[in-house]
């Protein structure tokens, strides 16, 4: 048997919720001996001796602890192999006509913290907390083998609370700047080095299909925060006059490239999407359907009412540019803001504004970034598709 300077003890109001799989556990949930090594893996016991599994564990991370396992078995290549086969079968039978596919979803798939997007045989990767970086030997080997290159984007604020740095770098074999992908025939290239995060947002996949299937031909449409042009070129495939704007250069020359690799002229603009409503958005309006899908400003429960105040904003300044039964798509890509939240703010915006708007329908992240029902936060996005009644 271990010995007790060799444990994580679990407090006995916790221990049910690690049963149930739930991977995170906070500092009063916890003790651990003094002295470990952060990042080192270790067996989780109750305070009367019963094994829980087996965790990450960092005294300096929000979460110092991160479950792995609910067995003492090793930690080890055989374990990693099985994770990372079972992540891949799920995404093999799911219908999904792309060549990308987020292959890990970090605690969803069992692996808390390492997100890995395989982009037409290309894998980018993500590694959130130190446990993960320190693991890195044993899993990497296993990632590689299905991929001709291993690039690495672990560039996130999270980070810093793990004692890491950031990581940009090379791993396996060459990966070029930008990748070409196809997302229900509508090309891509992926600009791996310089885009956000994995550099591209697999998530989005599904409503943008959606909008492809709703939009009609000469529809105009609005795609703020337009990253790389993935809703407007999926409407402009189908006929719809198209406009984005986005503050990123490197997004706004990328969304140009893939309109001229789509045979379209969509007209991107470099600005800021909060300002370009107010400003300028109705030079060119009214819209038919105006997309709302700024970046993730709410991580954590403390930053939830900058979130709700920017949708807020969004949604009050759309509505003026709105045609009568146009459509609003407002996404939040957030854990900390559920649908009916987002509902509310939508519903207050357009009070403020005298209108009324309806809900159609609410799409959420493609099947392959799994929403688990032992990891809540693991359903993060939400997009609500909302209509001008008038």
């Amino acid at each position: 048997m271990k010995k007790s300077n060799d444990v994580v003890y679990v407090k006995e109001s916790t221990v049910r919720k690690v049963e149930r799989g739930f991977p995170w556990l906070q500092r009063s949930d916890c003790r651990w001996p003094d002295g470990i090594v952060p990042g080192s893996v270790m067996e989780i016991r109750t305070q009367e001796e019963r094994v829980l599994g087996m965790g990450m564990v960092n005294p300096k991370a929000r979460f110092p602890v991160k479950m792995l396992s609910q067995t003492t078995n090793p930690i080890d290549e055989k374990f990693f192999r099985e994770r990372l086969d079972r992540a891949w079968a799920y995404r093999d039978v799911l219908e999904i006509d792309s060549n990308a596919r987020r292959w890990v979803h970090g605690e969803a798939d069992g692996l808390p913290g390492l997100i890995v997007d395989w982009l037409d045989g290309h894998a980018v990767i993500q590694v959130r907390n130190l446990g993960m970086e320190r693991l890195k030997p044993i899993w990497l080997p296993i990632v590689a083998e299905r991929c001709v290159s291993v690039f690495e984007k672990s560039d996130m604020a999270g980070r810093e609370e793990e004692g890491m740095g950031d990581y940009i770098r090379q791993l396996h074999g060459v990966t070029p700047d930008r990748v070409e992908i196809t997302e229900d025939g509508v090309k891509f290239l992926v600009p791996i080095r310089d885009g956000l995060k994995t550099g591209h947002f697999l998530d989005q996949r599904n409503s943008k299909r959606r909008l492809a299937e709703l939009v009609k031909p000469g529809d105009k449409v609005l795609d703020c925060f337009c990253y790389t042009g993935g809703f407007s070129l999926a409407a402009g495939m189908k006929g719809a006059t198209c406009f984005g704007v986005d503050v990123n250069p490197v997004a706004v020359e990328s969304a140009r490239e893939n309109a001229r690799l789509n045979g379209l002229q969509i007209p991107y603009i470099q600005g800021n999407a909060f300002d370009y409503l107010v400003d300028s958005a109705a030079g060119l309006g009214p819209y038919d359907w105006i997309i709302l899908d700024p970046p993730a400003i709410a991580k954590t429960k403390d930053k939830r009412d900058s979130l709700k105040w920017g949708i807020w904003k969004l949604v009050n300044d759309a509505i003026p540019v709105l045609a009568p039964g146009g459509r609003l798509v407002v996404c939040a890509c957030t854990a900390q803001m559920s649908v009916d939240a987002c509902w509310d703010v939508i519903q207050l915006a357009a009070g403020d504004r005298g209108v009324r708007m309806v809900l159609e329908e609410v799409t959420l992240q493609d099947l392959d970034h799994p929403a688990a029902a032992h990891f809540p936060q693991s359903l993060y996005l939400k997009c609500l598709w909302v209509r001008r009644a008038e």
